[in-house]
C-alpha cells in the first residue's frame, strides 16, 4: 500500500517554491528542476505567527476531544475551569429515591469532582 501511495503522489504535478518560478511538474521533474535552477535555494524559515496559530489549534482540538470525552463519560457533568463537577440526571434522582442511602444526610447531592 505505501509504495502504492508513493507512486501516485510522486505522478502529482507540483509547482516550483521559489517565489519568481512557474515551473509545474511531477516530484521527480521538480526535483532536477530545483537542482539545476536553484542549487543555492534552502527551505524558508517557518513563519512565526504561522507556527503560534497551528500549534493555538492543536490546543483547541485537543480540549475539545477531552470536553467530549467528559461529556461522554459523565453526561450531566458540569465543566467549570479545570474541574469537572458531576451532576445528577433524572434517572438518577429515581435510583436515589428508591435506595437507602449509605450516608444520613444523602440527598442526592453528592458530587463528584475531577481535576482535569
Amino acid at each position: 500500500v505505501v509504495q502504492r501511495a508513493r507512486q501516485f503522489l510522486n505522478r502529482k504535478m507540483r509547482s516550483c517554491a521559489q517565489e519568481a518560478c512557474s515551473f509545474v511538474g511531477t516530484y521527480e521533474d521538480l526535483r532536477s528542476h530545483a537542482r539545476v535552477e536553484h542549487p543555492l535555494a534552502r527551505p524558508s524559515e517557518v513563519d512565526p505567527v504561522r507556527q503560534r496559530d497551528w500549534r493555538r489549534l492543536e490546543r483547541q482540538q485537543d480540549l475539545g476531544d477531552l470536553l467530549s470525552t467528559i461529556r461522554s463519560a459523565m453526561p450531566a457533568a458540569t465543566v467549570l475551569g479545570d474541574f469537572a463537577i458531576e451532576g445528577q440526571d433524572d434517572d438518577d434522582n429515581y435510583e436515589n429515591e428508591n435506595a437507602e442511602s449509605d450516608f444520613a444526610r444523602d440527598e442526592g447531592h453528592w458530587w463528584t469532582v475531577f481535576l482535569l
